[in-house]
């Protein structure tokens, strides 16, 4: 059995009834901290358990942490500083992810405490755990190598990771969907915006094809358009904008999503011109 694939442990108690639910895991609880605190000497000690006083001078480089004291004394601090702060402990697990630590430990444990992280796709940081249908759409829709999968990546790791970027990952959102969007609507226009793109479609929608069925008095062009409507560009973007204030995490990963299901349609040629008219 795979732990990696399969749903968090539920006991029978649970099953059946006699006890709560467990609740999502955040930060680092006692149940979780043993196992981490192995996890990080595993890095820090080689096999024959000799501490390695160069990786330790590397955390402390990359977390901005003087590095006072002998190697054992710098290990004992930062051990005392992850039992004090679930946020550094976070942080050093995400720094020693990227520095290619064991991923898949890693995230064995993560998923046995239903966690609210978990190690990323890239086996290189951390990022917020999604609805299963919501991953599994964006691996989909980020599959092939291009442009657009690039600029979709970013955007997912700056909406979920821990150093969340709620204005870089609404752009670079908005960006995935012109790359795969231009060639189907402005083929001959590289600067084409979301904006004007819609409003080409809205103007002669007889121009395109959609493989949304009409619904609700909608046609399927209309329903595709108004899927695009969501993809808005960044409300603050302009210095001289009204709005009162950046926008936040919480709608920028509403973008976000909207955005791996317009790639995916537009993958799948859900929008597709009508030959001799673009």
């Amino acid at each position: 059995m795979d732990l990696l694939d399969d749903e968090p442990f539920v006991p029978l108690s649970v099953r059946e009834g006699r006890r709560e639910p467990f609740e999502l895991t955040r930060g680092i609880p006692d149940y979780l901290l043993s196992s981490i605190g192995s996890w990080f000497g595993e890095w820090f000690r080689g096999p024959f358990m000799e501490l390695s006083r160069d990786k330790l001078l590397q955390v402390c480089r990359c977390l901005r942490i003087n590095a006072v004291g002998d190697s054992e004394q710098l290990l004992d601090r930062l051990g005392k500083m992850s039992v004090a702060d679930d946020g550094f402990t976070l942080d050093l697990v995400d720094l020693l992810l990227y520095l290619g630590h064991n991923a898949a430990d890693l995230d064995g444990y993560l998923r046995e405490v239903n966690h609210e992280y978990r190690v990323a796709d890239d086996w290189r940081h951390l990022t917020r755990r999604v609805d299963s249908t919501a991953q599994e759409a964006y691996r989909r829709a980020v599959t092939p190598a291009d442009h657009a999968s690039a600029l979709l990546s970013q955007a997912w790791e700056k909406a979920y990771s821990r150093h969340e970027d709620p204005a870089g990952a609404w752009d670079d959102a908005c960006a995935a969907v012109e790359a795969l969007l231009k060639p189907v609507v402005s083929p001959k226009d590289e600067k084409a915006t979301l904006g004007k793109m819609k409003k080409a479609l809205r103007g002669t929608p007889h121009k395109w094809g959609c493989a949304l069925s009409d619904l609700d008095g909608r046609t399927g062009i209309q329903r595709f358009i108004a899927a695009l409507d969501v993809i808005t560009y960044r409300p603050d973007r302009h210095p001289t904008s009204e709005v009162a204030g950046p926008v936040n995490i919480e709608e920028s990963r509403m973008v976000v999503l909207q955005a791996v299901a317009v790639v995916n349609w537009l993958r799948d040629e859900a929008l597709y011109p009508v030959v001799g008219d673009v």
